[in-house]
């Protein structure tokens, strides 16, 4: 994380993201390949896994943050190898808002 120097109002955060996935069950019923009826067991279980990066900028003072991550999937089974992108962002309404606490003593 890489808050600002002089206020710390706002903050960066960068990192490594990922996932992995795998059907735990076998295949159930049938399925038809070039008109042919097989049975479901015979297509390979399905895995796929994926490695990325993710970038947040979070205003604490606003309440308001902004992501962006971006996945490269390296390896799948039974699924085609894709790219995704992702971005959100996030705002808390405080309503009504809270009057600031009293100093301290």
């Amino acid at each position: 994380m890489f808050p600002t120097p002089a206020t710390g109002s706002l903050a960066l955060q960068v990192g490594v993201v990922g996932y992995d996935q795998w059907q735990v069950t076998d295949n159930g019923g049938t399925v038809s390949i070039g008109g042919v009826i097989l049975p479901a067991s015979a297509i390979p279980s399905y895995s796929v896994h994926a490695i990325g990066g993710q970038l947040n900028y979070i205003l604490p003072a606003k309440n308001f943050s902004l992501f962006f991550k971006g996945y490269h999937e390296y390896s799948a089974s039974s699924h085609t190898l894709g790219n995704t992108l992702c971005f959100g962002g996030a705002c808390t309404l405080l309503i009504p808002k809270p009057k600031p606490a009293a100093p301290k003593s």
